[in-house]
């Protein structure tokens, strides 16, 4: 993060009426480029040295918006360093202009509590009913796991999240097996998201060295009718047809 900063700058050309405006700087080769985050504050409520907003109650007038502003800009960070990482994983020399298109993709990538939605709405008007079900049963469980679920991005679903999940699950007494039926309908949703673009595979929970699915698979104890009841089954008489 050395050469990526977000400063507020306090010069009369970017004093605004809310404030004056905050940046994201990037240095790379010699070269500078800023980019506005449509973010306004003024220099009392902004932390300088760990880039946030000071949330000091001891500190007057601070920011009306703090809280969120510092769980966005907290992400974004995250993001930063995962595109950085992705660069190196790829041995890429990156330039300002790719980072800058790294960057507000992902910071414009589409939430997983959407994509859900909208893919059990698709199952349902293309008739496959037990999938829409499927889906739309993990996704309540996941919200009832995490109560900011619907704010939640693709790649904050990583290796730490789904065994917190699991854990979850656990703790509210599921067995192996339908530990393992909410975890195969959300890898499947994120497979495809991968897919369809929306997601990256650099987060991916699953698969080598991830979080293992079929680890969770129990042998059932199989329950039979006794004999009796086969007999009566066989040799009662069915007044209703149905």
């Amino acid at each position: 993060m050395k050469n990526i900063s977000f400063k507020l700058w306090t010069g009369d050309n970017y004093l605004y009426k809310d404030g004056y405006a905050l940046w994201l700087v990037v240095r790379k080769d010699g070269k500078r480029k800023s980019f506005s985050l449509g973010i306004y504050a003024y220099p009392h409520q902004w932390d300088e040295t760990n880039e946030l907003f000071v949330t000091d109650r001891r500190v007057a007038k601070l920011h009306p918006d703090r809280k969120p502003l510092n769980e966005w800009l907290t992400q974004r960070k995250a993001d930063i360093i995962q595109i950085i990482s992705d660069f190196e994983k790829e041995k890429k020399d990156w330039t300002i202009n790719q980072f800058e298109d790294a960057f507000f993709n992902y910071s414009k990538k589409g939430k997983i509590n959407d994509y859900f939605e909208n893919l059990v709405q698709t199952l349902k008007e293309t008739n496959h009913v037990g999938n829409a079900i499927c889906y739309k049963g993990t996704l309540h469980i996941l919200k009832l796991f995490d109560k900011k679920f619907s704010e939640k991005i693709f790649s904050e679903i990583d290796i730490k999240y789904v065994k917190a999940f699991d854990i979850f699950l656990q703790k509210r007494g599921c067995k192996g097996n339908t530990r393992k039926y909410y975890f195969k309908a959300l890898r499947s949703v994120l497979n495809k998201a991968i897919q369809d673009g929306g997601a990256s595979a650099s987060t991916y929970p699953f698969g080598k060295g991830g979080f293992n699915i079929a680890s969770l698979e129990e042998e059932t104890l199989k329950r039979y009718l006794p004999m009796d009841c086969m007999t009566k089954i066989k040799s009662s008489e069915i007044d209703n047809h149905t």
